[in-house]
């Protein structure tokens, strides 16, 4: 409802900005956390939140389980997730707090969680099926 109201010019149902989005965006979350240590000011357009935790817990109450994947699977893609991890500290430690803010009150930054919606909202075969194979841990 957020990005309709802005998408047909304020003719639609005025909502405010989701505060989950930051789940699906990681660097922007380690931007406004450096930010707001540097600082001392929260950041207004992007406060940081988690999915991750919520679809653990949705996976252990609907399926009263979380599935295994098996551990030659498992490791090397943990080691995947915390090199990305390590990239990301690198990317953001290195950068100063007025660039960080800089970049996050940009236009991009301001609109960089609706570009991550409309990836999902026209999402091809490609894209699918790489969230259904992380999805089904494949």
């Amino acid at each position: 409802m957020f990005v309709r109201y802005y998408e047909t010019g304020g003719r639609t149902l005025r909502a405010g900005r989701p505060a989950g989005v930051e789940g699906w965006l990681p660097i922007a979350s380690l931007m406004n956390l450096k930010a707001l240590v540097a600082t001392g000011r929260a950041p207004l357009i992007h406060p940081a939140g988690t999915v991750s935790e919520y679809l653990w817990r949705a996976g252990r109450k609907w399926l009263g389980r979380n599935f295994r994947i098996p551990r030659v699977v498992d490791v090397p893609l943990r080691g995947l997730k915390y090199l990305l991890l390590g990239l990301f500290l690198y990317a953001v430690s290195s950068m100063p707090a007025p660039a960080i803010r800089e970049f996050l009150d940009s236009p991009y930054g301001m609109v960089d969680d609706v570009k991550m919606l409309n990836f999902f909202r026209e999402l091809g075969m490609t894209g699918g099926g790489v969230l259904l194979v992380l999805v089904l841990g494949l």
